[in-house]
Parts: structure tokens; C-alpha cells; sequence
């Protein structure tokens, strides 16, 4: 029995348009997916951050002819907590509006108050820890990191040791 005038689709039809949706699909998946960018912007603001403590190290540097004392070659956090080191009392509100704070770790607040405070870091009874170090290298140059950083091992900015070399 012959057929004629009947209508459809051959199987090879069916499969190439099947692949084509198939790759369709993929693409726009690939393409469509969210990227989560906020570890990248929590280390940019790292990045940041600590680029403002060195300029104002260097302003500091420049306007009084030396470096902060007290900074020694072992790794202090930059904090007004007991053995850390305060650089808050050098910098603000002369050169910082604020010491800047580590986006995860970085906390300020009153009174060892468990509620952060929008409070000036120089202000009665604030108590902070920026998240942030500093250390003298036994060459003389100051060494400003951010331990943390999440998508690198750490992100640290050196200062030269001299001041006229802060100058330039």
C-alpha cells in the first residue's frame, strides 16, 4: 500500500531541531547565569581602605617629618584595643574622617557596646578594630594589609622608610 499526500516530520528533522533548542538552552544558561560580585567589592574596598591609611601615613609623614612612633616589626592590628595599635589618635580627623573598616571584620562601637556606632573613632568612649595591620619591616618600611581578603592571600601596600622618600 502506497502513501501518498501524508504530511510530518522526518526523524533526522526531529533531532536536529531537538539539538538545536538543546544548545538554545545551554547557551542562555551560560550567558543568563548571576555572577556574585560582592567578594570581589569587599576586597576592592580593601584595596581602598588601606590605600587611604598609607596616604595619610604619608601626609601624617610629610606635615610632621616622621612616621607615627610605636609601629614595631611585629604585626599589630590597627585597633584601640590593648596591645593592638592606635592609629586612630594619629590620623583623625586631621588626615581621616575616620579609620576605615574591614567590610567583614572591621567593628566600631561605644562603651564595648555590642552595637555599632556611627561615631567619630576619636570621639569619648569609641572603641574600634579595623579589620586591618601594620608593621615595621626590618628594613624600615611600613607594611599596611588587610589579612583577610578573600580573594587573595592578602592585600598590603609598603611604605618607604624615609620620610623625604614620602615626598616624592
Amino acid at each position: 500500500m502506497k502513501r501518498t499526500g501524508e504530511r510530518g516530520f522526518t526523524l533526522i528533522e526531529l533531532v536536529a531541531v531537538i539539538v538545536f533548542f538543546i544548545s538554545l538552552l545551554a547557551l542562555s544558561l551560560f550567558l543568563l547565569r548571576t555572577t556574585d560580585y560582592s567578594m570581589v567589592s569587599r576586597d576592592s574596598k580593601r584595596r581602598t581602605d588601606i590605600a587611604h591609611i598609607a596616604q595619610a601615613l604619608n601626609h601624617y609623614a610629610a606635615d610632621t617629618g616622621e612616621l607615627p612612633s610605636g609601629i614595631t616589626t611585629k604585626v599589630k592590628a590597627i585597633s584601640s584595643g590593648s596591645g593592638h595599635y592606635d592609629l586612630c589618635k594619629y590620623l583623625v580627623p586631621k588626615y581621616l574622617d575616620d579609620i576605615p573598616l574591614d567590610p567583614s571584620l572591621g567593628v566600631k562601637a561605644i562603651n564595648n557596646n555590642t552595637e555599632p556606632t556611627r561615631e567619630n573613632c576619636s570621639a569619648a568612649g569609641v572603641g574600634y578594630a579595623s579589620g586591618y595591620t601594620i608593621k615595621q619591616n626590618s628594613n624600615g618600611t611600613i607594611v599596611i594589609a588587610a589579612p583577610v581578603a578573600e580573594g587573595e592571600k592578602a592585600i598590603n601596600i609598603t611604605l618607604p622608610k624615609a620620610t623625604s622618600d614620602l615626598n616624592q
